[in-house]
């Protein structure tokens, strides 16, 4: 496992990316620094045609450009509320 932090800079992100990439990894987990300027690097990563987790925070359009899955706490709130009961 790799684990790169980016500090919430898109170059930085984009440079982290490019050494993965390099490293020929075998999947991507991701927490996009931006959920509109991230979506080049996830088609960047979704090209190496090995699996991309989006994690946290939400990249616009994730499934149409290739994430696999999203886990984070949107997902987690979405699901409490599915199993809430339903008021009468």
């Amino acid at each position: 496992m790799i684990i790169l932090d980016a500090e919430l800079n898109i170059e930085k992100e984009a440079h982290n990316i490019d050494i993965l990439i390099d490293k020929n990894v075998d999947g991507f987990i991701f927490t996009p620094v931006d959920a509109e300027a991230s979506k080049a690097l996830v088609k960047k990563m979704v090209a190496t045609g090995k699996p991309v987790v989006n994690c946290n925070s939400r990249i616009n359009d994730a499934a149409s450009l290739g994430v696999r899955a999203f886990a984070g706490q949107t997902a987690i709130c979405r699901r409490r509320r599915s199993r809430a009961p339903r008021a009468s």
